[in-house]
């Protein structure tokens, strides 16, 4: 009972944090958008992505294993050891890391101003690495409105930096500034927070580091992976040289980017539940194999109940969606069926990353690398064949196709690793109610409704219907996430 409130309590503290960040960064795409157009928004994306792809190779695994140092050192000083021997090796790391991708970059096709970018904003990457190592270690704290306030920090600071760098007319390489700047600011409040909760210090413990190489090189190897493969399309797109008519390589990426940047916010919510759960599961995955059957089919149910009315209301919503997130003259348009495409791979990546969760509690990481290179090889093999054809429309199409496929292939290591797989009893309701949820949102759109006012009419009468006629799996209903999460009895 008090591990299902804590797992509840951390996720409204995310969610709200969430929230915060995503009207942040849909702010900060707004005003890039107009402030830079098409073709310097898609210069953003590219520093942007490029920066990440080096920026998961820092962190191995490393905030999970902050969480497991948390939950499972016997003492604080054992505790205080790990910590601080994670964090300095992930600040070392990054540096190193950082600095070779500014000067990689120099090595690719690209225009100075990408480069000069490339040199600024890596300081930004670090500062965000650190962002998310604390995420992990809140999270075993107990504390994960921590990581929400860092995040929601950086988060709005980056929007007032960029916003001021718009209003005083500033170039492309000033709305990266402000980018490092906003990130900075969240990292700091980061370190300042790890220095509440345990006493903080440069450690290089080389017996840790063993076990990060046995347990979280294989991870990160996950991680590199799977981050590849939905962000080399970015890659592709920047340097293609054959392109459809009519439009030049930045702004296929930039056409692309506008309604990824919202899927990848979007993605980040089951993320952040997730990462609230997997010191539970991690708990009961080698000693109680029906408690963790219970936690995990209890979490699969909840993505199912969230993410089927995600992806009708955004097909129903698209061109609203991206006209309100959009400004300037740039024919952003073009974006809606882009986010048309991409808003099935977010559904189906929150299963994803579920299924990497769970065969993580198991400690059986090593079982994802080889398909996870597959998957990568399949994604871009997809991305030569469709870009040349539909530009950033054919890198949407490879990315669903390859989250499908992920889909099937994780489920397959789930099983094979704990000899369980979940039950997809909450789908049926869930579609149901989702498409009289659709005919509600599609009306009120029709009549004239705002997006602003038709999202949240579509959520309560999704949330109404499922309640009054109890269609969700036993242990799921506003009654019950009421009295155990948020109001309940005994604290």
């Amino acid at each position: 009972m008090y591990a299902t409130r804590e797992v509840g309590r951390s996720t409204i503290y995310l969610v709200v944090g969430r929230i915060v960040s995503l009207l942040a960064s849909l702010g900060t795409v707004k005003v890039l958008t107009g402030y830079l157009g098409g073709e310097g928004f898609g210069k953003y994306s590219v520093v942007v992505d490029y920066l990440g792809l080096f920026a998961i190779l820092i962190d191995l695994g490393l905030h999970l294993l902050g969480a497991q140092a948390v939950t499972e050192s016997e003492t604080d000083e054992e505790r205080d050891r790990k910590l601080n021997s994670i964090i300095s090796l992930r600040l070392l790391v990054g540096v190193a890391v950082f600095f070779s991708a500014s000067l990689l970059i120099l090595l690719f096709p690209y225009e100075i101003e990408v480069k000069q970018g490339v040199a600024i904003a890596s300081i930004s990457a670090l500062s965000y690495s650190l962002i998310q190592l604390g995420t992990g270690i809140f999270q075993g704290f107990m504390r994960a409105e921590l990581g929400a306030i860092s995040e929601a920090t950086a988060r709005l600071f980056v929007f007032l930096f960029v916003y001021l760098c718009a209003q005083w007319e500033l170039g492309f390489l000033y709305a990266l500034s402000a980018l490092t700047a906003g990130n900075g600011l969240g990292a700091l409040l980061t370190v300042m927070f790890f220095r509440r909760l345990f006493e903080l210090r440069v450690i290089f413990d080389r017996e840790l580091y063993e076990d990060v190489l046995k347990h979280g090189v294989p991870l990160g190897l996950v991680m590199v992976t799977s981050y590849m493969y939905v962000k080399q399309d970015t890659i592709i797109l920047s340097l293609y040289p054959y392109m459809p008519e009519g439009i030049t390589n930045n702004e296929a990426v930039g056409i692309y980017k506008v309604p990824y940047r919202l899927i990848e916010t979007i993605q980040g919510l089951p993320v952040l539940f997730l990462t609230a759960l997997f010191p539970h599961l991690t708990e009961y995955a080698d000693v109680d194999h029906k408690k963790f059957s219970k936690i995990a089919q209890r979490a699969f149910d909840l993505l199912v109940i969230v993410s089927v009315p995600m992806v009708v209301g955004a097909v129903i919503l698209s061109d609203e969606i991206i006209s309100l997130i959009t400004s300037g003259e740039f024919g952003w348009s073009r974006a809606a069926l882009t986010f048309n495409i991409l808003i099935f791979s977010s559904a189906i990546s929150f299963f994803n990353n579920y299924a990497n969760h769970i065969v993580t509690a198991f400690k059986d990481q090593m079982s994802l690398v080889l398909p996870n290179v597959c998957y990568l090889a399949i994604n871009i093999f997809l991305n030569l064949l469709t870009i040349p054809f539909y530009a950033h429309n054919g890198a949407a199409i490879s990315t669903v196709i390859t989250e499908v496929v992920v889909l099937f292939g994780n489920f397959w290591v789930v099983y094979k690793s704990t000899k369980w797989i979940p039950s997809f009893r909450a789908l049926v309701p869930s579609l149901s109610i989702s498409i009289l949820m659709g005919l509600a949102v599609y009306y009120v759109n029709y009549m004239g409704a705002h997006v602003v006012f038709s999202i949240p009419i579509g959520a309560f009468v999704y949330l109404l219907v499922s309640e009054v006629l109890g269609a969700f799996p036993e242990g799921i209903s506003l009654k019950i996430v009421f009295n155990k999460v948020i109001m309940p009895k005994n604290r």
